[in-house]
């Protein structure tokens, strides 16, 4: 094991049975005493954001990640009935808001999560702007409902726009007609997946993609499948076996391999913390302060690298799998600010260039929904069918800087 290795302790508690490695852990938000209803005491909150956010552009918009945690401190069944995101000593119009009342994303968006003797709600914050609309500073509004109906707004939780850039990536692939499925979104399965740290909730798939792959040999279409004939075959699917790559010049500082594949649609039972990986690689990447990239669900015995290897940007690594928490052969990828698969605060990053050929459809298959482009230090969003074929020595076209919309 590698004297870099920076891991925090976490315990976890529930497995999602999907093909990417997703688990769910209760955030321990406070150790007060059980609380009781007291229709005479105010309802209130603590207001906190975790994480700070860094601007990440993505189909020409600057995307805006975060969590806004809301601390029960009142009595049991609160809820929120309302919450807006707002500029910072601005009187200008909320950049997001919903109501509970008439809006599903109060749904899909919200998580309580119980621990000690309080709760804590997690709003799934997802702010896509244009470049002259991203503030230096955000603060947040949100409107709280008792059991029995009373009502109660709090205002707080200020935190900075990181005016940082993304870490800017090569591709972990090659090839074309590779699917983002569950992919950077705030639908995403990885987004919503919060592990307990023992000091807070981490998001380490905030911007996690499985990467699969449509017919290689076929232009992309609303017919585009996944697998060729039996799809109960590892060796059917067109992402099984294909070569991973290094998306930056790094350090190998964690590589476990002997896990077998799964077969498909045969998801193993009672996997726990970072087995769910499968087989995987975490790469320190260089230059990069503490970032680390993660290959997960390879193949067994496929690894071309070892712990303490120095690496290139573009060597292979090793080849896609269908190891761990996995239902068919894809590779997930993402990046975190830890040693580690799961214990560690999930970064943003955008990749040099990559073609983009297409759309997810409605009905899960890989659909051409657009004219080709190439963009240019962009974040491949969930759905997006990409080709990361070309000329990866030339400068991508466009230029070769990526600037901050707060520079």
């Amino acid at each position: 094991m590698s004297a870099t290795r920076r891991r925090r302790r976490i315990r976890l508690t529930h497995t999602l049975a999907v093909c990417a490695f997703l688990l769910l852990a209760a955030v321990a938000c406070s150790h007060a005493s059980p609380l009781s209803p007291d229709p005479g005491k105010p309802l209130s909150a603590d207001l906190e954001v975790r994480w700070t956010p860094v601007p990440v552009p993505a189909e020409d918009r600057w995307h805006i990640v975060y969590e806004l945690h809301v601390r029960n401190l009142s009595e049991p069944g609160l809820a929120l009935s309302s919450a807006e995101v707002i500029v910072q000593d601005s009187d200008s119009p909320p950049l997001y808001s919903w109501s509970a009342d008439t809006s599903t994303e109060a749904t899909r968006h919200i998580e309580v999560l119980a621990g000690g003797g309080a709760e804590t709600l997690v709003l799934y914050i997802w702010l896509a702007l244009d470049r002259n609309e991203v503030p230096r500073a955000l603060s947040h509004r949100v409107t709280l409902i008792s059991a029995d109906g009373r009502r109660a707004m709090v205002e707080g939780a200020p935190v900075a726009v990181d005016p940082a850039l993304p870490l800017v990536l090569g591709p972990p692939l090659r090839g074309a007609n590779w699917v983002a499925t569950n992919g950077p979104g705030n639908d995403s399965g990885h987004r919503r997946a919060i592990y307990d740290s023992g000091d807070g909730g981490l998001v380490p798939q905030r911007f996690a993609t499985d990467w699969v792959r449509a017919d290689p040999g076929r232009p992309v279409d609303r017919d585009s499948e996944t697998f060729a004939g039996d799809p109960l075959v590892n060796a059917n699917h067109f992402a099984y076996l294909q070569e991973v790559v290094a998306v930056a010049d790094g350090t190998v500082t964690t590589v476990v391999d002997g896990v077998p594949d799964n077969a498909p649609n045969n998801v193993p039972d009672r996997l726990f913390g970072d087995t769910v990986a499968g087989n995987y690689i975490v790469v320190s990447i260089d230059g990069a302060d503490g970032a680390f990239a993660v290959y997960a669900h390879l193949s067994p015995r496929s690894m071309r690298v070892g712990e303490g290897d120095v690496v290139r940007q573009g060597e292979v690594i090793a080849l896609v799998g269908n190891s761990g928490f996995s239902s068919k052969p894809h590779l997930h990828f993402h990046v975190t600010d830890g040693d580690a698969p799961l214990q560690a605060e999930g970064l943003p990053y955008v990749i040099d260039q990559f073609g983009r050929l297409g759309r997810l459809g409605r009905d899960g298959r890989a659909g051409f929904h657009r004219a080709f482009d190439v963009p240019t230090f962009e974040l491949p969003l969930s759905g997006m069918v990409v080709s990361f074929e070309g000329d990866r020595s030339a400068s991508p076209p466009g230029g070769d800087q990526l600037i901050s919309p707060l520079r």
